[in-house]
């Protein structure tokens, strides 16, 4: 199993049912209905905010959607031990307009349920993160229902309710877009309608955690100081690029930013990028780390030891119609432009950084 953790990929090694790996609770065998995902997403609805959500800020799905817990890869008993599954319960239409009455309300809302995500397991610094309940369109036949049987009565094209998870700062902004492991609440195909019920039974298996890196920009031969010029050198160019048109964004000063991440943001502004009479809110947030291999030990300072330097970017897009119109996910064209945007000015970036530092591009690695 492979689960994605900021840039780093986590290879889960089932070991079996003699040893707990790194201190972990062994669960006992056995199953359990935990509810309705509906009724899960309600109690998230009604939940006391830790952080309060921007009520004219409605973030869209991501782009590649995985039916199943939500924020899975941050919970042990779940990206180790397979405990959350899911299967249908056909409903009557009274049940099913209920249901969906209430989806629809929360669909045109704005997030709910944010609350302080600790990932310690990870190393990673905690996070505010918040809920949406959006409506999809899937076939039957798509990798999302890998571990979701759908009746074939269904039929081939089916509306899914889902509950993402959205990473946001501490004024309830999106930082990234939505995760894409999303919880099922509710389909529709063919006339039936169905309920999602999800089951607990976690396993009496355990995990070793292999974890490798992705996003290398920068190599260092010489010492760990060479790293510091580099990285002083990026992250400067990186400021100027993301600071001039299209994107136009300026780094975020007035909030506590985890160590190894710069956040840029373009607030309510004009959109270079979409053109009048658009709007945006758009925040990159670029991770860097550093390591000697790809994968071990990271760090989020240059130490002795580590010669590379990573980089990944997380983005959040959202537009309006005017300044004070609700902010939504751009349609898959205006995405493209932006994601277009964002990596020609982070080659330039590199590219740029590289020069001053006296070094040369290799395979897309700044080499010194």
């Amino acid at each position: 199993m492979t689960v994605l953790a900021m840039a780093r990929k986590v290879v889960i090694t089932i070991l079996g049912l003699a040893v707990a790996a790194g201190g972990f609770a062994i669960w006992q065998a056995g199953s359990q209905d935990r509810g309705a995902a509906f009724e899960i997403v309600l109690k998230h609805k009604n939940s006391t905010n830790e952080v309060n959500p921007a009520h004219n800020v409605h973030p869209g799905p991501a782009e590649q959607i995985f039916l199943g817990y939500t924020d899975c890869r941050y919970i042990y008993e779940c990206f180790c031990q397979h405990a959350f599954s899911y299967h249908l319960r056909k409903v009557p239409r009274s049940r099913g307009s209920l249901i969906t009455n209430q989806l629809r309300d929360l669909n045109q809302g704005p997030m709910f349920g944010c609350t302080k995500q600790e990932r310690s397991l990870f190393d990673l610094s905690d996070e505010f993160r918040c809920r949406t309940v959006r409506r999809i369109q899937l076939k039957a036949t798509d990798p999302a229902f890998e571990e979701l049987s759908v009746p074939s009565e269904a039929g081939s094209d089916l509306t899914v309710w889902i509950e993402s998870a959205v990473r946001v700062d501490p004024k309830g902004l999106p930082l990234e877009e939505a995760e894409p492991e999303a919880m099922p609440i509710f389909i529709e195909g063919n006339g039936k309608e169905y309920e999602v019920i999800e089951e607990y039974k976690p396993r009496d298996i355990h995990c070793m955690m292999r974890v490798t890196f992705s996003g290398k920009v920068i190599e260092c031969k010489k010492s760990f100081t060479c790293l510091h010029k580099a990285q002083n050198a990026y992250s400067a160019s990186l400021l100027r690029q993301f600071s001039q048109e299209p994107l136009g964004a300026s780094e975020v000063h007035d909030e506590p930013v985890p160590p190894g991440e710069i956040w840029l943001r373009r607030e309510f502004q004009p959109s270079h990028v979409l053109g009048a009479p658009y709007f945006e809110l758009t925040t990159y947030v670029v991770k860097i780390f550093f390591a000697d291999e790809d994968d071990g030990r990271r760090s989020t300072e240059p130490e002795a030891g580590l010669r590379y330097l990573y980089v990944n970017t997380a983005q959040s897009f959202t537009r309006s119609v005017g300044i004070s119109g609700t902010y939504t996910e751009p349609t898959p064209e205006q995405m493209a432009a932006y994601k277009s945007a964002t990596k020609a000015a982070l080659a330039r970036a590199l590219e740029a950084a590289c020069r001053s530092v006296d070094g040369r591009m290799v395979d897309l690695v700044c080499r010194l």
